[in-house]
């Protein structure tokens, strides 16, 4: 399956996690990647449905581990638009209408695939076709809004006609027809607007009106006062209020269509209240201006302006006065600023520059002069005095960003940094990890890519049985705020979200190589476990790749074992076989990690070429009961006899490495042995 298709994303409430793992099962073995969760408790539903997108809930009716009636009641109140498949353990009219009183989109019987997938898959299929259409809603909201706005603004003369009466009109076309009550106006015939000798003419027109074509009629119109003037009547079909209607534009024969085509447009990109351009303008030159950058590697300084306490001056002079003083505020900005910035209001309480060049001396001192005379300046609102106060951010827009909405981005989180330390002014330095947003992961992510931030640590694989080559876990380390390694453990999820996990992959095998070519230099026989995501198996440029590398620093292949979870290779068992199959043509070495939770050794062994099997930490932690313990021993028996090694992890006792040789343990792994370090210093032998 390609890795780029995002998995279904489905939460469980069922018996145990163990009941729960076959349901999603169904869906692998037909083809589909998932990411599931298995809820146990009420509270543990509400943490997930708030820190995620879900696609499907499965939930059993009966169920000892969570109250799921209330469950539902909680997703219902929370009014998400998550589809529910409801299992039920035997069919009753009872229980069906029950569940679809609870929200359930179907009431299904539990443990029948054949059901299960073509259900889900129904209501996904409709959920996709939901938000499609809420996002297809809001922006037909959005665009009917600037739609209005432009027409009430518009200095074209134009007007909504149905069955030969006004229905509206902006107030350019009362102007010219000179009507102070559009009411009035809605009680005229469009014919009553022209001279009676092209009173036919237009009739015959209106009637004959065709949804797909565009017509004129040149004529003399006649205004309120019964005066005469040459005009240009033009008719299209339109829609007013959810109406079919037809929409006249009428334009005096002397006024230059240029000129007007220009006032329209000089509108349409402007900011009603301050004059300075508005936000959709404002980010089509951000575009461009970024587009010239890229192509000649020159830049620019993105400012974001942050009027403060907006909320606390509504309330105080109400929405009037608010504009009052949003619009001192644009006449601040726009006397402090040279001809070639470009200056505009891009939200209710913000601002934006975006200013030429790279002058960072230049950026600042204009950005405290804004600041000084908005604090200076008094407005008078109703006989209420209110002052002026804001925050500025910049940053600087070159080449090296995505686009130029990310230099905005980063203009706005300087003006957050500013809030956060009070002080009026500050600059996004992209060289200092302390600007990125508190908990925006996939920032981090990108900057320790971008600043050399990531680090490898390597933790010894001991053998059990007499192996005398060196094994070494390769584990990916971040350096946080403090510039302190923290495990990656936490950002798994975002690094795979986020599109990244290629790119650092490829970052930890290529220092991982490097390192060990050095390490050979003057040592044993040593072999790296790297571990790889799923997006990487999916790559077939990969393995050529690490082809090249290998060749290049004289390792052989048998040095390095790849190693990927269970969960991925049965989720992404095709590319899987194909990625271990070829990792045999450069003699690298496949190890399955996690193993325990999901599939069993024949499942894997009949389609991968696997040479280790790694435990689940899960596994190791049940041997501290007798029925765990045996549970463990069982899955060695099962992986000996496919002719393969296990690898146990997370020992912490050496009781428990003495029963793991008795049970028939190949490799052992912990920090009873040696907690991962920056070196690969562990001493296999005791020979000094």
């Amino acid at each position: 399956m390609n890795a780029a298709v995002k998995p279904i994303q489905i939460l469980v409430l069922h018996d145990t996690q163990n009941d729960a793992e076959p349901l999603i099962n169904h869906f692998r073995v037909n083809g589909y990647a998932t990411r599931s969760q298995f809820i146990a408790s009420e509270d543990e539903l509400t943490a997930m449905l708030a820190e995620h997108e879900w696609d499907l809930l499965l939930a059993k009716l009966e169920t000892e581990t969570v109250d799921v009636v209330h469950c539902l009641e909680t997703l219902r109140g929370l009014n998400l638009d998550i589809p529910i498949i409801l299992l039920i353990e035997e069919y009753g009219l009872d229980a069906i209408i029950k569940g679809y009183g609870l929200g359930a989109s179907d009431v299904i019987l539990d443990g029948e695939p054949d059901l299960l997938v073509p259900a889900a898959l129904r209501e996904l299929a409709s959920l996709e076709s939901r938000r499609a259409l809420k996002i297809a809603k809001s922006q037909l909201a959005e665009s009917e809004k600037r739609v209005q706005l432009l027409l009430k603004n518009s200095k074209d003369a134009i007007a909504y006609v149905h069955d030969g009466m006004h229905i509206y009109a902006n107030e350019s076309y009362m102007e010219m027809f000179e009507y102070d009550d559009l009411d009035d106006l809605l009680c005229v015939p469009v014919l009553d607007i022209v001279a009676p000798q092209f009173q036919a003419d237009l009739k015959k027109l209106l009637k004959q009106r065709d949804s797909s074509d565009h017509q004129e009629l040149v004529c003399q119109a006649v205004d309120g006062e019964g005066e005469l003037f040459d005009a240009n009547m033009e008719f299209s079909a339109a829609i007013y209020d959810g109406e079919p209607c037809i929409q006249v534009v009428i334009s005096k024969i002397e006024d230059s269509s240029a000129a007007l085509q220009k006032q329209l447009d000089e509108i349409s990109s402007r900011d009603l209240l301050t004059g300075l351009y508005n936000r959709q303008y404002f980010i089509k030159n951000l575009n461009a201006a970024y587009e010239t950058a890229k192509k000649d590697q020159s830049s620019s300084l993105l400012a974001y302006i942050l009027i403060q306490d907006i909320s606390g001056i509504r309330a105080s002079v109400g929405v009037g006065g608010t504009d009052v003083v949003l619009t001192e505020a644009g006449s601040i900005i726009a006397n402090h600023i040279a001809e070639t910035v470009f200056a505009a209001r891009i939200s209710d309480d913000a601002f934006a520059l975006l200013v030429p060049g790279n002058d960072i001396k230049a950026m600042e001192t204009l950005s405290k002069s804004i600041v000084d005379d908005m604090e200076e300046h008094l407005v008078e609102v109703s006989g209420k005095t209110v002052q002026l106060k804001c925050v500025i951010g910049y940053a600087v827009m070159d080449a090296n960003l995505a686009d130029g909405h990310e230099a905005l981005y980063h203009a706005n989180q300087a003006c957050d940094l500013a809030i956060t330390q009070t002080i009026t002014v500050a600059y996004f330095d992209r060289g200092d990890v302390r600007n990125i947003a508190d908990g925006d992961k996939v920032a981090e992510i990108k900057f320790a890519l971008e600043n050399d931030r990531f680090k490898l640590n390597y933790q010894p694989i001991i053998s059990l049985r007499g192996d005398e080559t060196e094994h070494f876990e390769v584990l990916l380390r971040i350096m946080n705020r403090e510039d302190e390694q923290e495990s990656i453990g936490s950002y798994v999820s975002t690094i795979l979200l986020s599109g990244q996990a290629a790119e650092i992959d490829r970052w930890v095998v290529s220092t991982a190589i490097t390192a060990l070519a050095k390490h050979w230099s003057d040592k044993a026989f040593t072999r790296l476990f790297i571990h790889l995501t799923y997006a990487t198996i999916s790559d077939p440029d990969f393995l050529p790749w690490v082809n090249t590398l290998l060749k290049k620093n004289k390792l052989p292949g048998s040095s390095l074992v790849f190693q990927i979870t269970e969960q991925d290779a049965t989720d992404y068992l095709k590319p899987a076989k194909a990625f271990s199959k070829g990792l045999g043509l450069l003699k690298c070495m496949f190890s399955v990690g996690n193993f325990g939770k999901v599939a069993d050794v024949k499942t894997l062994t009949r389609h991968l070429t696997v040479n280790f099997m790694k435990f689940d930490p899960s596994i190791v932690t049940g041997m501290a009961t007798e029925e765990g313990h045996q549970h463990l021993r069982n899955l060695i028996n099962d992986i000996r006899e496919e002719g393969l090694a296990c690898i146990v992890p997370h020992i912490e006792s050496a009781s428990v490495m003495q029963r793991l040789w008795q049970d028939g343990a190949n490799y052992v792994q912990g920090h009873l042995l040696q907690a991962p370090s920056q070196n690969m210093d562990f001493q296999f032998t005791d020979e000094e």
